[in-house]
């Protein structure tokens, strides 16, 4: 028997859930935070609901944890899935911590603060604190510059992994944390994700690629067709992070104006996994990156955290900025899976996921959109995304009933 580990257990319990002391501000081991996601969950109360699932496990055979937390009951069914990430560096390890003390923060305060009350109940939240387990081992801690850690035990880049349908040139094959993220992204339907990363300080919005043409770069294939809603969901992680928004500390000399960027504006590459996910399923998928030391020292992660606890709060709630609807058979009212979607004004079709529904994330105002499937005869709707107060915003919903041809 390993007393050992058997002690650390119940040090961690007493850590997480000891009335008189809270989660420590430090770097976690990989089995410290599994303990500590495992103790959380045992630690809400009624209405709130908390999951642990593995979505795979990183090459040298660590479990890739996820921590699902929601109060939603009656309207479980139409709540949007939100989707956080951290560690995708394995030398970049703040998020890991931060995305930790955001989840104890939501479970603490669920009683106490209408903001988090209403967040909870309205939503359903998926942490994944830790996507490089493996780089994260290796990594050195106060290394600020370098690339020890950076990738995956195979040495691979894994948000340089990603299918960017850009490049024809042999691709590097696709890695286990790759393939995990990418089942993940197929089985749920997120409609917000965030990523943090540490080497700057800004939020980030596609794309981050940029297509060549025999002219050279086309700086215009860089901008996406939801660019004014991506550049609102980053203004709004920037605005409540005072010095990201500021911009009152420079990495290497690099200001952003408003603290947020496009991704390509900054540098471009492909392979990216938040290309991915807005590509292929149409998730309004950003990148934080919340410290300019990509490794910084254990003292600064408290301040990192309240610098990154409102942001977090307030992005996550952009989740019901916008619209949901069902799209059944209008005879047998049975779900209309893979309906292809359309709304005027922006040039990016998206489909309904397995159970026939669909989420958007939009800005205020009066839209119009086009149903098709096939065997059915198209559907055309306008409604209307309400000027709510910016702190509860409401889903319009929608019930969207189809006529076989």
């Amino acid at each position: 028997m390993d007393y050992c580990k058997i002690f650390e257990f119940l040090m961690y319990i007493l850590i997480v859930i000891g009335s008189a002391i809270s989660l420590e501000f430090k770097y976690h081991t990989q089995y410290e935070l599994e303990e500590i996601l495992y103790a959380l969950s045992e630690n809400v109360t009624d209405p709130i609901q908390a999951r642990i699932y593995s979505i795979g496990k990183s090459t040298e055979g660590r479990d890739l944890l996820v921590f699902e937390l929601t109060a939603a009951r009656n309207n479980s069914n139409i709540v949007p899935n939100i989707q956080l990430i951290g560690n995708i560096h394995g030398n970049e390890p703040p998020g890991r911590e931060i995305l930790l003390h955001f989840i104890e923060y939501l479970i603490d305060n669920y009683h106490k603060e209408e903001l988090i009350r209403w967040l909870l109940d309205n939503s359903r939240l998926h942490i994944l604190p830790c996507l490089n387990p493996d780089g994260f081992n290796v990594a050195e801690p106060g290394d600020c510059v370098g690339i020890n850690g950076r990738n995956n035990a195979k040495d691979m880049d894994l948000n340089r992994n990603f299918p960017d349908f850009i490049s024809e040139d042999d691709k590097n094959e696709e890695q286990v944390e790759t393939t995990s993220m990418r089942n993940w992204m197929d089985n749920i339907t997120f409609v917000l994700s965030g990523d943090i990363h540490s080497g700057a300080i800004v939020a980030i919005y596609p794309f981050h690629r940029i297509e060549k043409s025999k002219y050279g770069y086309e700086m215009q294939s860089s901008i996406t067709p939801d660019n004014n809603i991506l550049e609102h969901l980053a203004s709004i992680y920037s605005i409540n992070n005072e010095i990201m928004h500021q911009q009152s500390i420079f990495c290497d000399n690099e200001k952003f104006a408003g603290g947020i960027t496009r991704g390509a504006a900054w540098y471009y590459f492909l392979g990216g996994m938040q290309d991915y996910s807005y590509m292929v399923h149409n998730t309004m998928s950003l990148t934080f990156e919340i410290s300019c030391c990509k490794y910084p020292p254990e003292n600064e992660l408290s301040n990192l955290w309240e610098q990154n606890k409102n942001s977090l709060i307030f992005f996550c709630l952009q989740a019901n900025k916008g619209v949901t609807a069902l799209i059944t058979d209008a005879e047998t009212k049975i779900a209309i899976s893979n309906s292809n979607i359309t709304i005027l004004g922006i040039d990016k079709a998206f489909r309904s996921n397995r159970d026939g529904r669909f989420w958007k994330i939009l800005l205020p105002g009066r839209y119009y959109l086009r149903v098709e499937a096939q065997g059915y005869q198209s559907v055309d709707e306008s409604f209307f995304v309400e000027n709510e107060e910016e702190d509860f915003n409401k889903l319009t919903v929608l019930e969207i009933e189809m006529n076989r041809i």
